[in-house]
């Protein structure tokens, strides 16, 4: 990740950068997380958001299988959120 470019895209857009998702999870100004990863890791993040209910967009897929989806809509779901 190229950060000085990441810090100049977040200034124009009044957004800010961090260094990891426990960084956004735990900052109480992070409203939400848009989750655009590579397809093997939106679960797991999706799940990390879930358990400090922190709403969060997850490009598609949520995750490569069934099973693994219904999981992670569960978890989802129980945290209170959609």
């Amino acid at each position: 990740m190229d950060s000085a470019a990441a810090a100049a895209l977040a200034a124009e857009h009044g957004a800010r950068t961090a260094g990891s998702l426990a960084q956004v999870l735990d900052d109480p100004r992070s409203a939400a997380v848009i989750i655009a990863t590579p397809s093997s890791t939106h679960g797991e993040l999706a799940r990390d958001c879930a358990r400090a209910g922190k709403p969060f967009l997850c490009e598609k897929p949520l995750e490569t299988d069934l099973d693994a989806a219904r999981r992670t809509v569960r978890e989802v779901e129980q945290a209170g959120l959609f």
